[in-house]
């Protein structure tokens, strides 16, 4: 009887922890269904993308945790999921893939000459934190403008049944990332750094321009440099400690 009830204790606990795991996919699920009608994706374009953000990934997920039995699980980015939200209305869907993929082979080519953890160190992860809570503003505000825009309110009943289903994608979208926006700002006003995120912040919700740059690049170098120039101490400081 011990050794039947360790067997079971030996394996409840790993599908505790998956069954937790596919909660929280099918939550963010809602990030990337809610994108792709911003961007007006086709049903099509929009079931490629989710094989690949969460088909592909899992696999390679599965053979690495079989094959080094260690628990490594490989995800779609939600945070590029939102960044590439608050890029929707200035860019086409191809005009993204471009900007990524060049993004992409930007990373590998700093993880392969070393230099990431010298540029994480001159780029405070706090001034991030501030684009971040930038991006993640507009899908919590549509939960409020979906109903306000319910053609329910109006009166409309021909209507309703469309409107529903895109309603309730917005507001389980906007609730999933409020977790994450809780903890952006947090991030944003903990310090060292105070004045250079909180910048970078209201930065990058105006709508400047300039060079070909929008408000998230100017929002990184204005508020990085308000930190270097108005609180050196705390910016050294926090070098040293990365």
């Amino acid at each position: 009887m011990e050794s039947e009830s360790d067997s079971r204790s030996g394996w409840l606990a790993p599908v505790s922890i998956a069954i937790q795991n596919i909660i929280i996919f099918i939550a963010v699920l809602t990030v990337p269904l809610t994108v792709a009608q911003q961007l007006g994706l086709s049903a099509e374009e929009t079931s490629s993308w989710l094989l690949a953000a969460y088909g592909l990934t899992g696999i390679a997920g599965l053979i690495l945790a079989i094959v080094y039995r260690q628990p490594l699980l490989i995800t779609g980015n939600l945070f590029a999921l939102i960044f590439i939200a608050s890029l929707g209305q200035e860019f086409s869907f191809a005009e993204l893939i471009g900007a990524f993929i060049v993004a992409g082979a930007a990373v590998l080519l700093l993880s392969a000459l070393g230099l990431t953890r010298r540029l994480a160190a001159w780029l405070p992860a706090s001034i991030v934190f501030g684009l971040l809570a930038r991006a993640i503003i507009p899908f919590i505000s549509r939960i409020f403008t979906s109903v306000s825009d319910a053609p329910l309110l109006a009166g409309i009943a021909a209507t309703v049944p469309a409107f529903i289903p895109r309603a309730l994608l917005v507001t389980l979208a906007g609730l999933a990332v409020v977790g994450v926006l809780i903890n952006a700002l947090q991030e944003v006003t903990k310090g060292p750094l105070v004045l250079g995120p909180v910048f970078a912040f209201a930065i990058s919700l105006s709508e400047i321009s300039f060079l070909g740059f929008g408000p998230f690049f100017w929002a990184l170098v204005v508020g990085t440099a308000i930190s270097l120039l108005l609180e050196p101490e705390q910016f050294k400081q926090l070098r040293t400690t990365s």
